[in-house]
């Protein structure tokens, strides 16, 4: 079950990804992600990476829309997505405390994905302006320097993946109003 900070932080995910507030996550918001992401890092239409960074992400809506979309009608409404997060986080949260893998490899593998989308010269960290980038792909014109200081762990100017999954598993399981990992896709607390 879902706790309220919880559901805050799922309802801004909710609203970043729906970037043309239809009331419903769909196919195109995923395409619009993909065209934004690819035209800021410059990467040409027709090119393998351009094809792959599609595909990956059209790969992640097909993923959420066989996993949420409760109704089977093609989109995810916030009702869906709020039910399907509460069976992911009780999964999550299960396994942590009984140390099994399954559940914790997909928020592992969600949040590796999120952080080579994130990794544009694949250094293996992210950089204020890769996660600026980020952020303006899902539409967000948000000031990127206060909130990537709070996701900026150890304080070194860069998210490591290390990082990047302590942030993920803090915003998708925690209800601490101070955790850091609460900022990962923007300030929950502001309008996207």
């Amino acid at each position: 079950m879902l706790g309220k900070l919880q559901q805050i932080k799922l309802t801004h995910y909710f609203n970043v990804i729906d970037s043309d507030d239809s009331a419903s996550i769909e196919r195109e918001d995923f395409v619009r992600f993909a065209s934004r992401f690819t035209a800021l890092r410059g990467v040409e239409a027709g090119t393998p990476e351009y094809e792959q960074f599609y595909a990956d992400t059209l790969a992640w809506w097909d993923e959420i829309r066989k996993s949420a979309d409760a109704d089977y009608d093609g989109r995810v409404d916030l009702q869906e997505w709020l039910a399907f997060w509460s069976s992911e986080t009780d999964k999550i949260a299960e396994a942590a405390g009984q140390n099994s893998n399954l559940a914790l490899t997909q928020l592992r593998y969600r949040l590796s994905f999120t952080f080579d989308v994130a990794d544009n010269d694949a250094d293996e960290q992210i950089s204020v302006e890769e996660y600026g980038h980020m952020l303006q792909a899902w539409g967000l014109d948000a000031d990127v320097e206060p909130v990537f200081r709070r996701l900026d762990l150890n304080g070194d100017g860069v998210i490591t993946r290390d990082e990047m999954v302590q942030l993920g598993k803090e915003f998708f399981l925690s209800n601490d109003p101070e955790a850091p990992g609460n900022y990962i896709v923007g300030d929950p607390f502001e309008a996207p």
